[in-house]
């Protein structure tokens, strides 16, 4: 696996740092590609922006959604999680309403995977993004790998539970949304062998989401995402999605 790319975008005086992972929930594209010809990427872009804030996607000035993008929802092509895009260096907007929140340039390489996070709050007319680059190629079919995503605003002390018979998988501080320095290397950590899984979610020994029964397969590659607000309730309430990428 490969190191992660950063790279950044500006909004104002507010610098955006993009890195990445995988998709849930799905957005339908206007066309099954609204890129033209030439060599592609494949993108993933999902909003967990809490405040109830929906955002139209553009492309190279080209608006892609055909509604406007809300809340545990995922651009998607309506059969996977990722869709085409030309690869290169190309505009990439995010609007608000009529307002602008993200417009920068974005590098994309060809035959590569991106996912997009927007997660946080809309403060100040600023969206906080986490972009990695998802390499579906090099997977062990022997095993399944994983790895942690959260952006709940202001929970900082969360852990991730994923017990199989006597084995017990307790994940704290990689990939963390919220804070300033997320996880230096591209990578689905966890090994995880094949089989169903019992998964919680706990705060200060709390537990705050459980699933009973979660299966990992041979050779998928899996982001359990942690999304809502603290105590929140509705499609808001504290909440780990498990997102399958290949």
């Amino acid at each position: 696996m490969k190191s992660c790319n950063y790279f950044t975008f500006t909004i104002g005086k507010t610098v955006i740092l993009f890195l990445c992972s995988g998709v849930l929930f799905s957005s339908c594209l206007k066309n099954k590609d609204s890129t033209g010809d030439g060599p592609k990427s494949q993108m993933a872009i999902t909003n967990y922006v809490v405040n109830g804030a929906s955002f139209n996607v553009l492309y190279d000035n080209t608006t892609i959604t055909t509604a406007p993008l809300s809340f545990g929802n995922s651009i998607s092509n309506g059969s996977g999680a990722y869709v085409p895009f030309s690869a290169g260096i190309h505009n990439f907007k995010l609007n608000s309403g009529t307002d602008l929140v993200a417009d920068n340039s974005i590098s994309l390489e060809t035959g590569k995977n991106y996912s997009i996070f927007l997660y946080d709050t809309l403060k100040n007319n600023k969206v906080k993004s986490l972009m990695l680059t998802d390499d579906l190629v090099a997977v062990d079919t022997t095993v399944a790998k994983g790895r942690f995503l959260q952006f709940i605003p202001g929970a900082d002390s969360l852990t991730l539970y994923l017990a199989k018979d006597t084995l017990l998988f307790a994940v704290r501080d990689t990939y963390i949304g919220n804070k300033s320095e997320p996880g230096s290397e591209n990578t689905f950590f966890m090994i995880l062998p094949p089989g169903s899984y019992q998964l919680q979610l706990q705060r200060n020994n709390t537990v705050i989401f459980q699933q009973a029964s979660i299966s990992m397969l041979r050779g998928k590659l899996y982001s359990f995402v942690c999304t809502g607000t603290i105590n929140g309730t509705g499609v808001y309430k504290e909440r780990v999605s498990v997102v399958q990428h290949n």
